[in-house]
Formats: structure tokens, C-alpha cells, sequence
């Protein structure tokens, strides 16, 4: 059986929207055992006295998606106290996409994270298609904190979305009727589906091209 931690003397934040108490939290790898005062002794005990005891913090909006494929480290949302990060977010990712979508998927993603085409190009290293590949590739990157995502609403609409807005949102809703008709969202691990309509970042894709 794993060791039992005790922290002691902390001001628990618990997110329960009351006020901070002091307690200690008794640990055994990630479960949290007990939460009170003057708990039996731990095999580990760490004095935290002084020190504020919180939930993770979530972070649900962010474009970590191309980042999280190549890089361990979430940064900057890492750096501040971030345990899980949100991706997939506005209706865009990388999954599923078929292979000659990638390079316009990539164009499209440039204006979005915020990363160069080129760099995404050289890091993305494409060892999926559809959307459980996806969350495959991330599986077997360890990273410092956790990543959690949405299934894109925009990598099955991208080859129709140049004909025009209209086709565009078309695909995006034909796109989320199927997802749940299948009824395969929950075995996928995935959060739901990220929808938007991106009509400005279409229409500048429609003009590059």
C-alpha cells in the first residue's frame, strides 16, 4: 500500500465558495483521505503552515494544441499555478485531419496559437488522423501538468470551408449532429465538441488561397 501523507497546518481554499480554514489534508498518492484538524500521524508529514492548500486550477480556455504534441512543459500556464489546461477550444484543433488537409489546417491554426506556420510544420509530428489517434499522441508525451480537450468542430469542415462562410457553418453543424448521433464521446475521453464560426479567419484563409 502506498505511503500516507499528512499535510500540516495549511489554509485550506477548498473552492467550495466558503471561507479558508486552517486543517491538515491526509494524502495517499492522488486521493485525498481526510480533511481536519489534528489527524493521526502520516508516514510522510510536510509542515505547510503559512501556506495556502488548494483544488487544481483549471484552465478552460486555452491553445496549447499544437504545443502539447511536441513540448513537457505548458508554458506559461504551467509557471502559474495551472494544473490542467483546456484545448480544442473555438471550434479549432488538429483531429481528426486527414493528411491533405494538414497543411491548410496548420495555415488556419497559425492565426489561432499564435505559433508560425513553419514552426508548426517542423514540430507537428502527425502520427494520427482521426480524433482517439489524436488523444493517443498526446498519452505518450508526459507533460507538467495535465491536458484535457475538446474534439474541433473545424478539421472536418476545412476542405469545404473555402467555398464560402455559409458552406463553413454548414459543415460545422452537419459536423456536430453526427458527433453525437454516433454516440461516441465518452469512449473517446474527449470533453464534447468546441464550436465557432471563425468568419474572419476563414474569409482571410479564403483570400491567401
Amino acid at each position: 500500500m502506498a505511503d500516507t501523507t499528512v499535510l500540516r497546518g495549511g489554509l485550506v481554499v477548498d473552492g467550495g465558495g466558503g471561507e479558508p480554514y486552517e486543517a491538515d489534508i491526509a494524502l495517499r498518492g492522488s486521493t485525498i483521505l481526510d480533511v481536519g484538524r489534528n489527524l493521526p500521524a502520516g508516514d510522510l508529514e510536510e509542515d505547510v503552515v503559512g501556506c495556502v492548500v488548494t483544488p487544481g486550477f483549471v484552465d478552460i480556455h486555452t491553445h496549447y494544441d499544437a504545443q502539447a504534441t511536441w513540448s513537457t512543459q505548458m508554458s506559461p500556464s504551467s509557471a502559474h499555478g495551472v494544473t490542467t489546461v483546456v484545448v480544442g477550444n473555438c471550434g479549432v484543433g488538429f483531429a481528426p485531419c486527414r493528411p491533405q488537409d494538414r497543411q491548410a489546417l496548420v495555415r488556419l491554426l497559425e492565426g489561432v496559437e499564435d505559433i508560425p506556420e513553419a514552426v508548426m510544420a517542423e514540430g507537428l509530428p502527425w502520427d494520427w488522423e482521426s480524433f482517439p489517434e489524436f488523444l493517443d499522441s498526446l498519452d505518450r508525451r508526459a507533460r507538467d501538468i495535465d491536458v484535457a480537450t475538446g474534439r474541433s468542430s473545424a478539421a472536418p469542415a476545412l476542405a469545404k470551408s473555402m467555398r464560402g462562410f455559409a458552406e463553413y457553418r454548414k459543415t460545422q453543424c452537419d459536423f456536430v449532429r453526427a458527433m453525437y448521433a454516433s454516440g461516441n464521446g465518452a469512449e473517446q475521453a474527449q470533453l464534447g465538441c468546441m464550436v465557432d464560426l471563425m468568419r474572419r479567419r476563414v474569409r482571410e484563409l479564403q483570400l491567401q488561397l
